[in-house]
C-alpha cells in the first residue's frame, strides 16, 4: 500500500502539468486556462503529492514498529489509510469514472483486509 501511495505522491510532485484525468475534468484545453490558475492547481497538486509521500513514509514506520509487537499501531495504520482513502474515493468518483477510482477501492479493501489479518494474528 505504501508503495502505491508513494508512487502517486512522487508523480504528483514531479509532473509539469495536470494529470490527464484532471484535464478531462476541467473540460477546457490547458492553453485556454489562465497561467495563474494552472500555477495554483499545480501548487495544490504538489501539496497533495507531498502529503501522499508523508502518509506512505508514516505507514512504513508504523508497520515496522507493529512488527515489534505494538498492538495499538494496527488501529493507527487502519485509521491513517482510511482517513486518506475514503475522501479520496469520494473525490475520484465525483470527478468521473475515468479516474483511478478502482485503485482507491483496491487500496481501501487491502487496508480492511490488513486490519483483520493483523487482528487475528494478535488474538491467537
Amino acid at each position: 500500500m505504501a508503495a502505491v501511495i508513494m508512487f502517486f505522491g512522487l508523480a504528483y510532485l514531479l509532473v509539469n502539468e495536470p494529470m490527464p484525468y484532471h484535464q478531462r475534468f476541467m473540460a477546457v484545453p490547458l492553453k485556454d486556462i489562465p497561467d495563474n490558475v494552472i500555477t495554483l492547481f499545480m501548487y495544490v497538486l504538489r501539496v497533495v503529492g507531498s502529503s501522499f509521500v508523508g502518509v506512505a513514509i508514516t505507514g512504513i514506520i508504523l508497520v515496522h514498529h507493529h512488527s515489534k509487537g505494538a498492538a495499538w499501531i494496527r488501529w493507527t495504520i487502519f485509521l491513517l489509510y482510511s482517513i486518506i482513502f475514503i475522501p479520496l474515493l469520494i473525490v475520484t468518483l465525483k470527478v468521473g469514472w475515468y479516474t483511478p477510482w478502482w485503485l482507491v477501492v483496491f487500496l481501501l479493501a487491502v487496508n480492511c483486509i490488513n486490519f483483520f489479518v493483523l487482528f487475528r494474528e494478535e488474538n491467537k
